[in-house]
């Protein structure tokens, strides 16, 4: 049986009704049939435990998991506002799911959470052929690098994770995370997916490297003590002067999210980039992610015109990843710095994305705050970070083509 994917939207002022329109658009495109798989994505105000009540009763055999976003990004529009469902049937005999939910991050160790995170997720998935995880965490959290280490450690090297943390559209307040009937906050949700399924995926950012390479020589997990033997915010301080400290004293200031520091991983000569959350009184930078003490750093810097070449270079890679099966969904979990730097025109890269895969391919997606993803998503056994202004790009199509 081929694999049925159907994909609603609806920004109805009323949040239960707007569910509801989703929802039915989503199951008139499955033909009626039992989903089995239901991802929801929703914007701050639609967020509510009455909506997500709403999709399980219309899939109530189906696992729902999903997180809020600061957009929605579909086949034919970019919505910064409004709920989509997205429900794949079909799957029970190809596709085999495992899925659980960890609360209260905050108040626990996240290297111990994570790894209940990862024996829940195992104990359901059982003993089938993994091929990825998806995961969605609490974007506002500081715990989400020692999250994703937990759960590389559980699932082992070879099986990618990808996802990203969810937003709540630059207002830096609550977050919320969905599985099943509930709408959680502080919370992480992991679905992994097996079975007779191809898997596409790549991540890339497009933004480069400013000036001369520097040396985070103290660090911290996620906090830059020293670059060069010097503060570490003298980096910054060397190309905007007195600016760099109001750059990010301010969380609201996005321009900061165009400035992000570049952190070379050597064994795959590439930049994973780092969004900076804080400045300490001592001049220590807070990153979002992990930053490995001797790493070499940059300012990066990303333009229009080099975030929509990456955009076209991940779907690429996705769509050669298959091996010539065509794809029957595309996923995109995108950074939102992406979306402010991109503006108006963020459509043109979803466009060019569906150029590669073919205008028929259903595409389903969203802005996240932080995006784990593995680094080279080309080598089997890549590790995964947790990254910042990507766009990661995961690609499905059955093994059998008919």
């Amino acid at each position: 049986m081929p694999l049925l994917v159907g994909i609603g939207f609806s920004k109805n002022e009323n949040p239960y009704r707007a569910a509801q329109d989703a929802s039915a658009q989503a199951k008139i495109q499955i033909n009626q049939e039992p989903a089995d798989l239901v991802l929801v994505y929703a914007t701050a105000a639609y967020s509510r435990l009455e909506a997500l009540a709403v999709v399980k009763d219309i899939f109530p055999d189906a696992r729902t998991i999903g997180a809020s976003t600061s957009g929605i990004i579909l086949s034919g529009s970019i919505e910064s506002t409004g709920i989509a469902v997205m429900t794949i049937s079909g799957a029970s005999k190809q596709i085999q799911f495992g899925s659980a939910l960890i609360k209260n991050l905050e108040e626990q160790n996240p290297e111990v959470a994570s790894r209940e995170l990862a024996r829940k997720v195992l104990k359901d998935f059982g003993m089938n052929p993994r091929q990825l995880s998806l995961v969605f965490f609490d974007g506002l959290s500081a715990k989400g690098p020692l999250l994703l280490r937990g759960l590389k450690e559980s699932f082992g090297q070879f099986s990618p994770i990808v996802g990203g943390g969810s937003f709540d559209n630059f207002h830096y307040q609550k977050t919320y995370q969905y599985f099943n009937g509930d709408v959680t906050t502080d919370a992480a949700c992991a679905l992994m997916i097996g079975g007779q399924i191809a898997v596409g995926l790549s991540s890339q950012h497009g933004w480069k490297p400013l000036g001369k390479p520097r040396i985070a020589d103290r660090t911290d997990r996620n906090v830059i003590h020293r670059i060069n033997g010097k503060k570490a915010i003298s980096l910054y301080e060397e190309f905007f002067g007195e600016q760099a400290s109001l750059l990010f004293l301010n969380r609201l200031n996005r321009a900061r999210l165009f400035y992000p520091l570049g952190v070379l991983i050597e064994e795959q000569q590439k930049y994973i980039l780092n969004h900076i959350v804080n400045v300490l009184e001592d001049g220590s930078l807070v990153c979002q992610g992990e930053v490995p003490q001797g790493a070499e750093v940059h300012i990066m810097i990303g333009n229009k015109d080099s975030c929509k070449q990456a955009a076209v270079q991940a779907a690429r890679e996705a769509k050669d990843a298959l091996l010539g099966r065509p794809a029957e969904l595309v996923a995109i979990f995108e950074s939102v710095a992406r979306q402010k730097l991109l503006g108006r025109s963020a459509f043109q890269e979803v466009q060019a994305v569906k150029e590669v895969f073919g205008d028929h391919i259903p595409v389903f997606g969203m802005y996240t705050y932080g995006e784990f993803a593995p680094l080279s998503t080309t080598e089997r056994g890549s590790p995964c970070f947790l990254q910042n202004g990507t766009i990661n790009i995961l690609a499905l199509a059955q093994h059998k083509t008919h």
